[in-house]
């Protein structure tokens, strides 16, 4: 008989690969273009919303719905439909969701610097077996510098987003909640992508930003219990922020409490 730490260890290896499917399965729902917006400073185009049913056919096409601009940002806020759960060692739940776009900036002196992404919610855990996870990633990709199409070797490049997740992450991009956090736990993430950093690390010593870029970001909840009476529960309840953030000027990542992060990444480049 495997011992309940086992159990835990299997489990988490198993939630870990059902949210790597879900993220890599194509989604049978049929994407919601929620259109074009554009702020003072950017456009963004083609903002489809894509839910995966594979794992769950009863997700509804929309978990965020249409974002309003927000200063040089999307603000998504997800509905009540945005959670996983499972209860008496039913079926594990997963629900996920894609949103996509094109960056453009409006002026070649306001390239595209920083983009952050900021979300939260919660999770619920009762008995011995239950586990929840939150997965939130994706890529960008440089299409445009200073307005000119970018050198072949950019255009092919993945620049990665990778949240960081507070109070439990088991790695870059993954949270983990186990029964030893029984009851109702706040959860939260963060990504920063410095795109002149990336462009430097991709070896591009030219003048000017990126002023054209496509955004792919998941976001995947997983709830499972192995036994009667355990139930697990996980829910996106906060806004989704896509914000682009100019370089320099630290006053917005101040207000978001992210100056200290972006520092270290810039310093790490």
């Amino acid at each position: 008989m495997r011992t309940m730490m086992s159990m835990r260890g299997l489990a988490l290896h198993a939630l870990i690969a059902l949210a790597g499917l879900a993220l890599a399965s194509p989604a049978l729902a049929t994407p919601v273009n929620h259109g074009n917006f554009s702020s003072t400073n950017f456009d963004f185009l083609q903002v489809p919303e894509d839910t995966d049913q594979v794992s769950d056919p009863t997700d509804p096409d929309e978990l965020y719905g249409a974002p309003i601009v927000v200063g040089d940002g999307l603000l998504f806020t997800p509905n009540s439909n945005f959670v996983a759960a499972s209860q008496d060692g039913g079926p594990t739940d997963n629900t996920n969701s894609k949103i996509t776009m094109t960056m453009m900036s409006k002026s070649t002196s306001n390239p595209i610097d920083i983009i952050a992404f900021n979300e939260s919610g919660d999770t619920t855990l009762s008995g011995s077996s239950a586990l929840t996870q939150v997965v939130a990633g994706g890529v960008i990709k440089i299409l445009e510098i200073d307005g000119v199409v970018a050198p072949t070797s950019i255009l092919l490049a993945d620049i990665a987003i990778s949240s960081t997740f507070t109070p439990n992450p088991i790695s870059n991009g993954a949270l983990f909640f186990s029964p030893g956090d029984n009851g109702l736990t706040n959860w939260s993430g963060l990504a920063l992508v410095d795109l002149n950093a990336a462009l430097a690390g991709l070896g591009y010593t030219g003048p000017g930003g990126v002023t054209k870029a496509t955004i792919s970001f998941d976001n995947n909840l997983t709830a499972s219990t192995f036994a009667a009476g355990d139930s697990a529960q996980i829910q996106k309840k906060n806004q989704l922020i896509i914000e682009v953030i100019p370089e320099p000027g630290t006053g917005l990542l101040v207000g978001l409490g992210l100056l200290g992060l972006a520092t270290r990444r810039r310093l790490s480049h």
